[in-house]
Protein backbone atom coordinates (compact mmCIF):
# COMPACT_ATOMS: atom_id res chain seq x y z
CA UNK A 1 0.00 0.00 0.00
CA UNK A 2 0.73 3.47 -0.19
CA UNK A 3 1.98 4.99 3.12
CA UNK A 4 0.50 7.97 4.31
CA UNK A 5 1.64 10.76 6.12
CA UNK A 6 -0.14 9.39 9.14
CA UNK A 7 1.46 6.10 9.06
CA UNK A 8 -0.96 4.26 7.68
CA UNK A 9 -1.78 2.10 5.06
CA UNK A 10 -4.03 2.12 2.22
CA UNK A 11 -4.43 0.78 -1.07
CA UNK A 12 -3.42 3.08 -4.32
CA UNK A 13 -5.42 4.87 -6.46
CA UNK A 14 -5.76 3.98 -10.01
CA UNK A 15 -4.01 6.68 -11.00
CA UNK A 16 -0.95 6.30 -8.91
CA UNK A 17 -1.23 2.13 -9.63
CA UNK A 18 -1.07 3.57 -13.61
CA UNK A 19 2.52 6.23 -12.54
CA UNK A 20 4.03 2.90 -10.67
CA UNK A 21 3.34 0.59 -13.62
CA UNK A 22 5.07 3.17 -15.79
CA UNK A 23 7.81 3.35 -13.60
CA UNK A 24 7.95 -0.26 -12.44
CA UNK A 25 6.87 -2.74 -15.31
CA UNK A 26 8.87 -5.55 -13.83
CA UNK A 27 10.77 -5.58 -10.75
CA UNK A 28 9.46 -8.55 -9.18
CA UNK A 29 6.22 -10.61 -9.89
CA UNK A 30 3.70 -8.26 -8.49
CA UNK A 31 4.84 -5.79 -10.80
CA UNK A 32 3.79 -7.95 -13.95
CA UNK A 33 -0.26 -7.83 -14.71
CA UNK A 34 -3.14 -9.71 -13.25
CA UNK A 35 -3.78 -11.83 -15.98
CA UNK A 36 -0.57 -12.72 -16.64
CA UNK A 37 -0.49 -13.77 -13.34
CA UNK A 38 -4.16 -15.45 -13.62
CA UNK A 39 -4.99 -13.74 -10.59
CA UNK A 40 -7.87 -11.69 -12.09
CA UNK A 41 -8.57 -11.16 -15.85
CA UNK A 42 -11.22 -8.39 -14.59
CA UNK A 43 -14.47 -8.07 -15.33
CA UNK A 44 -16.08 -6.64 -17.94
CA UNK A 45 -13.97 -8.60 -20.54
CA UNK A 46 -13.79 -6.19 -23.59
CA UNK A 47 -11.68 -8.06 -25.84
CA UNK A 48 -12.99 -11.22 -28.11
CA UNK A 49 -10.95 -14.54 -29.12
CA UNK A 50 -8.86 -16.07 -26.97
CA UNK A 51 -11.37 -17.99 -24.09
CA UNK A 52 -13.97 -15.38 -24.45
CA UNK A 53 -17.10 -18.33 -23.63
CA UNK A 54 -19.41 -17.85 -21.17
CA UNK A 55 -21.76 -20.08 -20.05
CA UNK A 56 -24.62 -18.65 -17.69
CA UNK A 57 -26.42 -20.52 -15.27
CA UNK A 58 -29.73 -19.37 -13.44
CA UNK A 59 -30.85 -20.99 -10.15
CA UNK A 60 -33.47 -19.86 -7.24
CA UNK A 61 -32.09 -16.49 -6.35
CA UNK A 62 -28.77 -16.59 -8.24
CA UNK A 63 -26.95 -15.84 -11.75
CA UNK A 64 -23.97 -17.42 -12.40
CA UNK A 65 -21.38 -16.50 -15.05
CA UNK A 66 -18.91 -18.55 -15.77
CA UNK A 67 -16.00 -17.29 -17.96
CA UNK A 68 -13.58 -19.75 -19.91
CA UNK A 69 -10.75 -17.24 -18.92
CA UNK A 70 -9.58 -18.79 -15.99
CA UNK A 71 -12.53 -20.71 -14.91
CA UNK A 72 -13.84 -17.52 -13.33
CA UNK A 73 -17.59 -17.65 -12.17
CA UNK A 74 -19.75 -14.63 -10.67
CA UNK A 75 -22.41 -14.88 -8.65
CA UNK A 76 -24.90 -12.57 -9.09
CA UNK A 77 -28.14 -12.48 -6.69
CA UNK A 78 -31.11 -11.22 -8.37
CA UNK A 79 -33.34 -11.36 -5.01
CA UNK A 80 -33.19 -7.05 -4.96
CA UNK A 81 -30.68 -7.31 -1.97
CA UNK A 82 -28.71 -4.14 -1.24
CA UNK A 83 -25.36 -3.67 -2.30
CA UNK A 84 -22.60 -4.05 -0.05
CA UNK A 85 -21.40 -1.13 2.15
CA UNK A 86 -19.32 1.70 0.05
CA UNK A 87 -15.85 0.65 1.86
CA UNK A 88 -16.69 -3.13 0.89
CA UNK A 89 -14.37 -3.20 -2.26
CA UNK A 90 -14.33 -6.84 -5.12
CA UNK A 91 -11.88 -7.46 -7.52
CA UNK A 92 -14.64 -7.51 -9.50
CA UNK A 93 -17.08 -6.00 -8.27
CA UNK A 94 -20.52 -5.52 -5.93
CA UNK A 95 -22.66 -7.16 -8.49
CA UNK A 96 -26.99 -7.60 -8.17
CA UNK A 97 -29.07 -8.37 -11.01
CA UNK A 98 -32.55 -8.68 -12.29
CA UNK A 99 -34.57 -9.26 -14.99
CA UNK A 100 -36.33 -6.53 -17.61
CA UNK A 101 -38.02 -9.08 -19.94
CA UNK A 102 -35.24 -11.02 -21.96
CA UNK A 103 -32.51 -8.65 -20.87
CA UNK A 104 -30.82 -9.43 -17.14
CA UNK A 105 -29.69 -5.76 -15.46
CA UNK A 106 -26.13 -6.44 -13.53
CA UNK A 107 -25.52 -3.05 -11.87
CA UNK A 108 -21.56 -3.00 -10.54
CA UNK A 109 -20.08 -1.09 -8.08
CA UNK A 110 -17.51 -1.18 -5.32
CA UNK A 111 -14.23 -2.13 -7.52
CA UNK A 112 -11.69 -2.04 -5.34
CA UNK A 113 -9.33 -0.68 -8.59
CA UNK A 114 -6.19 -3.67 -8.76
CA UNK A 115 -7.97 -5.65 -12.37
CA UNK A 116 -7.02 -4.03 -15.18
CA UNK A 117 -10.09 -2.84 -17.60
CA UNK A 118 -8.05 -3.30 -21.20
CA UNK A 119 -4.28 -4.70 -22.26
CA UNK A 120 -3.52 -1.18 -22.29
CA UNK A 121 -3.04 -1.40 -18.37
CA UNK A 122 -6.20 1.08 -17.77
CA UNK A 123 -7.21 0.02 -13.91
CA UNK A 124 -10.93 0.59 -12.80
CA UNK A 125 -11.89 3.43 -11.46
CA UNK A 126 -12.05 2.78 -7.00
CA UNK A 127 -15.58 4.73 -7.81
CA UNK A 128 -16.80 3.24 -11.42
CA UNK A 129 -19.75 1.77 -11.13
CA UNK A 130 -21.31 -0.11 -14.53
CA UNK A 131 -24.62 -1.46 -15.46
CA UNK A 132 -24.03 -4.33 -17.67
CA UNK A 133 -27.26 -5.83 -20.33
CA UNK A 134 -27.56 -9.35 -20.83
CA UNK A 135 -30.00 -10.02 -23.60
CA UNK A 136 -31.33 -13.51 -24.31
CA UNK A 137 -31.27 -13.42 -28.15
CA UNK A 138 -32.60 -17.18 -28.80
CA UNK A 139 -31.75 -20.26 -26.54
CA UNK A 140 -27.71 -20.35 -27.38
CA UNK A 141 -27.23 -16.31 -27.68
CA UNK A 142 -26.80 -13.71 -25.74
CA UNK A 143 -25.99 -10.00 -26.70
Amino acid sequence: GVRLKTGFQREPTAAERREYAKNHPADGPEDRGLSERCVNFGWPKLSAGYNSYYQVFQGPGYVAIVSEMAHDARIIPVDNRPHLAKDVTQWNGDARGHWEGNTLVVDVRNQNAKPWFDQAANFYSDGAHMVERWTLIDRNTLH
